[in-house]
């Protein structure tokens, strides 16, 4: 069941496009079955468009492989501390491994340190509250996006965040609130960190 509205969705298919990388966890993958591409229909029909490479953190490799981030066509990648994947299930392709070394966890400052040498500009996290967590104590995330909607999740709600450090995001000492509008139903907030 979706939380946001179409509108938002939509919204979010544009922040995808932008997106040299969309990165996720094995949490999101194996609860969501989520597809992490770029659908919009317009988006896609421009001869130029490729789909941004797909990167999910899984450090034990214990994966959805039958999720539709796998499935569908592009480059997927997944960040782990092991060397090899298991045998991949018939018609999973283009899924290769970055292997990161530290075996207990993998570390956001070491991915990101290894993309670096590659052509990334813009890394777009969709992910649970850990690995957004994980990134977010390293201090790797510039600009936070969020939708906000009116659904009520009730006890099925997550927060978010699941970081060490105590975020407050709407500290005007931390971040500048650069955008806020309403796509839909929903809310939108853009925060920058200063």
């Amino acid at each position: 069941k979706w939380i946001t509205g179409i509108p938002a969705r939509n919204d979010v298919q544009k922040l995808r496009a932008e997106a040299d990388i969309i990165l996720t966890g094995s949490g999101t993958i194996n609860e969501d079955s989520p597809s992490m591409n770029v659908r919009a229909k317009k988006i896609i029909a421009n001869k130029n468009f490729v789909q941004p490479a797909r990167y999910v953190f899984s450090n034990d490799l214990k994966l959805d492989w039958a999720a539709p981030f796998f499935k569908l066509p592009g480059k997927k990648v997944v960040v782990t501390s092991k060397k090899n994947l298991p045998k991949l299930p018939k018609g999973i392709n283009d899924v290769s491994v970055m292997h990161l070394k530290n075996k207990n966890s993998l570390s956001p400052k070491d991915f990101v340190k290894k993309i670096s040498k590659q052509n990334i500009n813009n890394i777009l996290i969709e992910a649970g509250p850990k690995l957004l967590g994980s990134f977010a104590d390293c201090s790797l995330i510039d600009e936070y996006i969020f939708y906000i909607s009116q659904e009520k999740l009730e006890d099925k709600a997550l927060y978010f965040y699941g970081g060490s450090k105590q975020l407050n995001f709407f500290d005007s000492n931390l971040f500048d609130i650069v955008e806020k509008k309403i796509i839909g139903k929903d809310k939108k907030i853009i925060l920058r960190k200063k």
